[in-house]
């Protein structure tokens, strides 16, 4: 006689499970990201039994989900000019540079 059980979002999965649930719905990750991320305490929540990890499926979803950025509506961020660093050379002339982007971030 074998258990058979449907899985939903109670479901304790493992960390390749956990890895394969977020790659399916758009989430790449690798599993070395998850063990980093969970061992540094930013990664979604999990729990042990043994020494083997084990995530509840909904728990993974929600956890990347609450990692989305708010969707880009508008181009302003886009219309700012970038800034210009007023810098000298050897020769003590001026000059003028932009990036093109801003420097971090």
């Amino acid at each position: 006689m074998s258990f058979q059980f449907e899985s939903g979002p109670e479901t304790l999965i493992t960390r390749q499970e956990a890895t394969k649930l977020l790659n399916e719905a758009g989430f790449p990750i690798s599993a070395r990201t998850l063990a980093s991320m969970g061992a540094r305490g930013y990664g979604p929540p999990f729990r042990l039994w043994g020494t083997r990890v084990l995530y509840l499926a909904s728990e993974v979803l929600d956890w990347a989900y609450q990692r989305l950025r708010e969707p880009f509506a508008d181009a302003e961020m886009f219309e700012r000019p970038f800034p210009v660093i007023l810098r000298r050379d050897f020769m003590g002339s001026t000059k003028y540079h932009s990036f093109g982007f801003w420097p971090g971030g």
